[in-house]
Parts: structure tokens; C-alpha cells; sequence
């Protein structure tokens, strides 16, 4: 992630990464299968599961870079821009 001056940019960020993380998910066949079946499944429409699933990494991103910030006991706003992504990606276990 870039350097953060503030929390509004490092949502942004967080919400940049997770648009980018749910556009390549959605290029493996099996799961674009698999959420296409859902959502017919459940009646969604596809603009409506798109928002909630990127709001959603988003969140996860943000809350696991914020735990960061803390556990470096650096300033929120500015912590979460200086997190290299693979520490975010190790803290979430993924």
C-alpha cells in the first residue's frame, strides 16, 4: 500500500486492493461458476453482491492493517500506508 497521510486514504487504499483482489478472483472459471450459481440460487443481482463482497475484503484489509499499526504502536492514519502488504497478508493467515 502507499503511504497514508490520512484514514480516508488509507480506506481508499484498502477499498482500491480489495476492487483488484475480487476482479481476479473472478477470473478463475470455477469461481465465477460457483458465484454465478449463487446468486441465482439466492435471487441476488450482481451489482448488489459485487458491492458487499469488495466492501467486505475491504474491511478485512483495513481491520488487519489498523491491528498493525497498533501492534507497531505507530499512529493509525500513518501506519497503515507503511504495512507491506505481505505483513497484512501474513497477519490475516492467508
Amino acid at each position: 500500500m502507499k503511504h497514508s497521510s490520512g484514514p480516508g486514504e488509507a480506506w481508499a487504499a484498502c477499498h482500491s486492493l480489495a476492487t483488484r483482489i475480487y476482479r481476479v478472483a473472478g477470473q478463475d472459471p470455477r469461481e465465477s461458476a460457483a458465484r454465478a450459481s449463487r446468486r441465482t440460487t439466492w435471487n441476488l443481482h450482481t451489482s448488489d453482491t459485487d458491492t458487499l463482497v469488495t466492501t467486505l475484503i475491504a474491511l478485512a484489509l483495513h481491520s488487519a492493517a489498523l491491528d498493525m499499526a497498533h501492534e507497531r504502536q505507530a499512529p493509525a492514519a500513518a501506519g497503515v500506508g507503511e504495512i507491506p502488504l505481505d505483513t497484512i497478508a501474513e497477519h490475516l493467515h492467508v
